[in-house]
């Protein structure tokens, strides 16, 4: 083939994380890593990160600065049955997802739950989240945000259910669409509604509010 038709195409990756997994291993859907912490060392720009199904337990922050999409099977089998079984839990003294100098960052088809702290928080930048499951999130005791988005972020068809704490909104141009909120506290010690924080443009459409506050 003449070298233009070749030069400058970059192939987009698929990297793979098992419970069982290995860090040391290549990343592949037969090799996968054990974290989500050493897909994303290597991954390049625009590489996709597929979670096994599995509970998957955090005990430090993911850093994400690069442009990725991080998913589960359900990108494939558009099962709801793996996202319910694609869980990714932590502690309480870190943010689970770290989200910073990125394009943008995807999270879809996970469920993030009983993480006593921020779950995803992103600096400057956007994060779509797309059909996730947050449940159990956020402290009891001082309900602060359990998630913190910025300009042009946007969460669609998920569900939060029983969360502790609120959603701040740190920048405009954030949509809330086409969500289900269902038993999510806040209010005894902290602001006293569900989303809080920047007063310009933020739109809130098609969700489902049942039994919050």
């Amino acid at each position: 083939f003449p070298s233009h038709d070749i030069a400058g195409v970059k192939v987009t990756s698929y990297l793979y994380i098992d419970p069982s997994g290995n860090d040391d291993n290549f990343g592949s859907e037969i090799a996968p890593f054990k974290t989500l912490g050493a897909a994303a060392g290597v991954a390049q720009f625009r590489d996709t990160i597929i979670f096994k199904n599995g509970t998957y337990l955090n005990t430090v922050s993911n850093a994400i600065q690069k442009r990725l999409f991080i998913t589960s099977k359900y990108l494939f089998t558009k099962d709801s049955a793996d996202i319910k079984n694609t869980i990714v839990t932590g502690g309480s003294d870190f943010v689970l997802f770290n989200i910073s100098n990125a394009d943008s960052v995807f999270i879809n088809g996970l469920t993030i739950q009983n993480h006593s702290n921020v779950t995803i928080s992103t600096s400057n930048n956007p994060v779509i989240i797309t059909s996730c499951i947050f449940k159990n999130n956020g402290n009891a005791a001082t309900q602060n945000a359990f998630m913190s988005l910025n300009y042009g972020s946007k969460v669609s068809n998920s569900t939060f259910d029983a969360n502790n704490g609120y959603i701040s909104v740190n920048n405009s141009n954030v949509t809330i669409d086409g969500n289900k909120f269902f038993n999510n506290k806040f209010g005894s010690n902290g602001p006293s509604y569900l989303f809080q924080g920047w007063t310009g443009k933020f739109t809130v459409t098609n969700n489902l509010f049942v039994q919050n506050g």
